[in-house]
């Protein structure tokens, strides 16, 4: 097996459709690879958001979301032709047209939502957001916070705790150079922990909310995100 046809295993690994060789072969293939180790994080991200999706009848205020933040979401610029790559050089279509089926199948299933793929580790591709802004505002008792950030902009979060769900998005904030990235931080009496670099431009974050967090901060690290806050917060949303 070439080193392109493992790469291409990523979205048949994840749903367990090779055979126990090739399972072997590419789980030591994923040991020396970040590529595809963020790939395979990426669609067990999708798998288990399709895993949870289940039939509701939403709120009827859902609908007026939902229509608000698509107004306020800007149209995705024109589809260009690009060349065929060079032989020889691995392909990672079959990836993101594995996450965008899962996504849609998502959708169908009542979940209001998307996928992000971000900058990870070298440049690289990177974590997976998986949007549920749907199962969040469906919930009972979703509350949205805005405030403004120090860098100009604003941020929000949309959060539910029956859910353990919260959304972080920024809108017209500065734009950082390419060293450096936003990074999202859950704030309880334990300290900050880290829910993930959110890209501006990306849309919403959507990170697990354990139920001691009180307050979303957001800060600017190295592009390759840091384990602890290494500069003063640049946005604060408290979540009551």
């Amino acid at each position: 097996m070439t080193t392109a046809e493992t790469h291409a295993l990523t979205g048949a690994y994840v749903l367990d459709a090779i055979g126990d060789f090739e399972r072997a072969k590419f789980e030591r293939h994923l040991r020396d690879c970040e590529v595809c180790a963020h790939e395979v994080r990426e669609l067990r991200a999708v798998a288990a958001l399709l895993g949870v999706a289940a039939d509701a009848e939403p709120p009827a205020r859902l609908r007026s979301a939902v229509l608000a933040r698509i107004t306020a979401t800007r149209q995705a610029p024109p589809l260009v032709h690009e060349p065929r790559p060079a032989a020889g050089v691995p392909r990672r279509w079959r990836t993101r047209a594995a996450i965008a089926v899962a996504a849609a199948a998502a959708v169908a299933a009542g979940v209001v939502g998307g996928i992000t793929l971000g900058d990870g580790p070298g440049g690289d591709r990177g974590s997976t957001v998986v949007t549920a802004d749907g199962q969040i505002l469906a919930a009972p008792d979703a509350v949205t916070v805005t405030a403004r950030a120090a860098t100009g902009g604003t941020g929000t979060a949309e959060a539910s705790r029956s859910v353990a769900r919260v959304a972080v998005s920024l809108d017209g904030v500065a734009t950082l150079d390419p060293a450096h990235a936003y990074q999202v931080w859950l704030i309880g009496p334990r300290g900050p922990r880290s829910a993930g670099l959110l890209r501006p431009d990306a849309g919403p974050l959507v990170s697990a909310l354990p139920a001691d967090v009180d307050h979303i901060a957001v800060t600017t690290e190295p592009a390759t995100g840091s384990p602890r806050p290494t500069t003063p917060g640049v946005l604060r949303l408290d979540l009551g």
